[in-house]
């Protein structure tokens, strides 16, 4: 009775209540009732999740890999210069909560948007750098950048001339 006793904290004995206190520490310790549990115990066994409204969606650990596709979606304006999506915060945390599924092509793209199993992919940053289009457009955009810049000869130097001055301001305050 005394080891029962001690699984139960904060229960005092009563002379009145006896008979249920010994009947529920028979129960306890016979294994056919579990002890009452602690409130502050609940909330901290309570799962993280995303609520009723999302179907109780848990949070999802994010490996590096997952963190590369999801700043690829992000980033999903730069890839079709045709395309235009709604520009995201630049600052914008991670997702916490979301799924990660497969999709599955119905009997009708069999031929005509169907993804063969070579050109199949773990990951989309996989996928982007397997595909020769998407480097042959990225690396075109890359010399078009250079070359703009390359044809400012005066750019650096108004820079550089900036910044000079700058220093020069702060030194004569200090």
């Amino acid at each position: 009775m005394p080891s029962a006793a001690k699984k139960l904290r904060g229960f005092s004995l009563k002379p009145e209540s006896n008979v249920k206190l010994t009947c529920v520490l028979d129960d306890i310790e016979n294994g056919l009732a579990a002890p009452p549990m602690n409130p502050k115990k609940t909330k901290e066994k309570k799962k993280d999740t995303a609520g009723k409204g999302w179907y109780d969606l848990p949070a999802t650990p994010v490996t590096p890999e997952l963190k590369t596709d999801l700043k690829l979606l992000q980033l999903r304006g730069v890839l079709d210069p045709k395309r235009h999506y709604k520009k995201t915060p630049k600052n914008e945390p991670l997702p916490k909560y979301f799924h990660v599924g497969t999709i599955v092509e119905g009997h009708s793209d069999f031929y005509s948007s169907r993804m063969t199993n070579k050109e199949r992919k773990n990951t989309f940053v996989e996928e982007l750098l397997a595909n020769q289009e998407f480097k042959r457009s990225t690396k075109k955009r890359y010399l078009d950048l250079q070359k703009k810049k390359a044809g400012k000869p005066g750019v650096q130097k108004k820079y550089s001339k900036k910044m000079r001055s700058k220093e020069r301001r702060t030194v004569k305050v200090s």
